[in-house]
């Protein structure tokens, strides 16, 4: 298990060091047709952070894989059709949707 964790850690460590530039990204002002267009990154990128900001609000430190599989299908359906929408308030209303 540990060995996973330290594979995983040099292997981030690396790819970061590789990149050639750096991006930051305010999630607030990302709108949901960015996130379906993939304009500022994939979207599996912005649900997993999202995923994370979200979870760590309510103290959860469980990930149940298919529940955020269901929920960031549910936020992209979301998005379709509420292009204008910041994705931060679709992902708050795709929650409140749902049964935490």
């Amino acid at each position: 298990m540990r060995v996973g964790f330290y594979a995983i850690s040099i292997a981030v460590l690396f790819g970061a060091s590789a990149a050639n530039a750096q991006m930051t990204v305010d999630v607030s002002k990302i709108t949901c047709k960015q996130l379906i267009t993939y304009e500022i990154t994939d979207a599996r990128s912005i649900s997993i952070w999202l995923s994370g900001y979200f979870n760590a609000q309510q103290n959860n430190t469980v990930l149940d894989v298919s529940r955020f599989r269901s929920r960031s299908s549910a936020l992209k359906d979301f998005c379709m059709s509420h292009q204008d929408v910041p994705v931060m308030d679709a992902a708050k209303t795709v929650l409140a949707g749902k049964k935490q």
